[in-house]
């Protein structure tokens, strides 16, 4: 079975070493929707926009963005 979005999302803001607050800064997301989302207390996020733009500022590569897509529903 795949991973969970939120592992997946995890694991790239963790390499970013960006916190929250700055990646909602960044991203024009809400810092509580970005908590939701990296804690698993939302698995298949609605707004497949706002995770595109946080992806964005991830600096992700395709297949990485493709990847945390996948996981939260959005192919």
């Amino acid at each position: 079975m795949d991973d969970a979005f939120s592992d997946i999302l995890s694991h790239y803001v963790s390499r970013a070493a960006y916190t929250p607050g700055q990646l909602a800064r960044l991203s024009d997301v809400p810092k509580s929707t970005i908590v939701n989302w990296i804690t698993g207390r939302v698995q298949r996020p609605r707004d497949w926009q706002s995770l595109v733009r946080l992806l964005a500022v991830l600096h992700l590569e395709p297949r990485e963005a493709d990847r945390v897509l996948r996981a939260a529903g959005h192919p």
